[in-house]
C-alpha cells in the first residue's frame, strides 16, 4: 500500500498599511483580514486560510470537486496582484544589495589635481 502525502500549495501573500490599519492579503485566494498590528493581521489571515481549506475539504469530500477547486483558484484583484508583485520584486532587489554589502558614496581627490 503507497503512502500518500499532502501536495503542498504555494500562497502570495503581503502586509501593507491602509487607512492607519494593517491589511494582510493572500492573493491567491482573495482572502484579506485588517487589524492594529502586522502581527495581528497575519494572524487573522492564517486563521482565515484554514477556515478556507476547511470549508474547500468538505466540499471535496462531498463529492464537487469543481467546487473545491473553484474556491482554491480565487484570485484577488489585478491591483492587489501587481501591489504583491512590486513589494516582491523590492524585497529580492534589498536581498541582493544585502548579500553584496553595503554600498556608499564618498569623496576623494582627484588624482589629476595632486602636486607635482
Amino acid at each position: 500500500m503507497t503512502q500518500r502525502t499532502a501536495r503542498e500549495i504555494h500562497l502570495r501573500c503581503m502586509v501593507q498599511t491602509e487607512q492607519g490599519l494593517f491589511v494582510a492579503h493572500c492573493i491567491d485566494l482573495n482572502l484579506a483580514a485588517q487589524a492594529r498590528s502586522s502581527e495581528e493581521a497575519k494572524a487573522k489571515l492564517d486563521e482565515m486560510i484554514r477556515s478556507h481549506f476547511m470549508a474547500v475539504s468538505e466540499i471535496a469530500r462531498e463529492g464537487d470537486m469543481d467546487s473545491a477547486m473553484a474556491l482554491l483558484k480565487r484570485r484577488s484583484p489585478l491591483s492587489i496582484r501587481a501591489k504583491w508583485h512590486v513589494a516582491h520584486a523590492l524585497g529580492q532587489i534589498r536581498a541582493s544589495f544585502r548579500a553584496v554589502g553595503k554600498a556608499w558614496e564618498e569623496n576623494r581627490p582627484s588624482p589629476l589635481n595632486a602636486p607635482a
